[in-house]
């Protein structure tokens, strides 16, 4: 290996230290009292940093219901569309 190749892999081994003990603070950030704030600061601080978003169990769960009630509200605009159809 030559002399930049091992700047470049100190370099890089550096940059995965810093993101291990980010990670770390966000852990903890989302086991406290300002959890929602905490972790929403830290998720978007690391995403400017290292390019990738951390995606919190609780946006999750927003996605996921609010994809659930557009299904919901599909199968009733269907439901009544089916009304339709068999009344004629």
């Amino acid at each position: 290996m030559t002399g930049e190749e091992l700047i470049k892999l100190d370099v890089l081994s550096e940059k995965l230290n810093n993101a291990k003990h980010e990670l770390q603070a966000f852990r903890y950030a989302s086991q406290t009292k300002n959890r929602k704030v905490l972790t929403k600061e830290l998720a978007v601080i690391f995403a400017t940093k290292y390019g990738t978003w951390l995606i919190t169990n609780t946006e999750l769960a927003i996605q996921q219901s609010s994809r659930i009630l557009e299904l919901e509200l599909l199968v009733e605009e269907l439901k009544a569309e089916l009304e339709v159809w068999k009344g004629e």
